[in-house]
């Protein structure tokens, strides 16, 4: 058995909120969506925030992705739920704590949503484990390090 936490948090309440343009995009008004066009539109434009300095490959293959996804099953109450349990969910860092698992914490350097500070504080929590900070990577995985990111995880369930 082994734990892989991959861009987020403990929920522990001295570490770092989300940049504003996170905050701003998932609080600010925003117009209703109403077709796979309007969910595109929203989709991309969090997905810049997440990823900055993505280039044209990734934004492309996150247009896809959310087309497929609301084709799939758009049901917008369900983000709605995420963000509150987020919001709402009891600080986990003690309870990481007596954890006693091999554990791969993988984050990105540029993550707007859950920072640097988030995924260090994870890897003490957890002991034995081994943090992975990828560089110029922000709140997801691009495509270009999706071989190097499975690669980690194969040899952590080989170990």
């Amino acid at each position: 058995m082994s734990l892989t936490c991959i861009a987020t948090t403990s929920g522990d309440t001295h570490l770092p909120p989300p940049k504003p343009a996170v905050i701003n995009w998932f609080f600010g008004p925003r117009p209703p969506v109403t077709d796979v066009a309007s969910y595109v539109t929203q989709a991309m434009e969090i997905f810049r925030i997440y990823n900055p300095g993505c280039d044209q490959h990734e934004q492309a293959a996150a247009t896809a992705r959310a087309e497929a996804a609301y084709l799939r099953a758009y049901h917008p109450a369900g983000g709605q739920r995420q963000l509150l349990a987020i919001i709402a969910a009891t600080p986990r860092g003690a309870l990481l704590r007596q954890l006693q698992i091999p554990s791969l914490v993988i984050q990105g350097d540029c993550d707007p949503f859950v920072s640097t500070e988030h995924g260090e504080f994870l890897a003490q929590c957890l002991q034995g484990s081994t943090l992975v900070t990828l560089e110029n990577v922000g709140h997801g995985l691009p495509i270009k390090i999706c071989g190097r990111v499975v690669e980690m995880l194969t040899e952590r369930f080989r170990s």
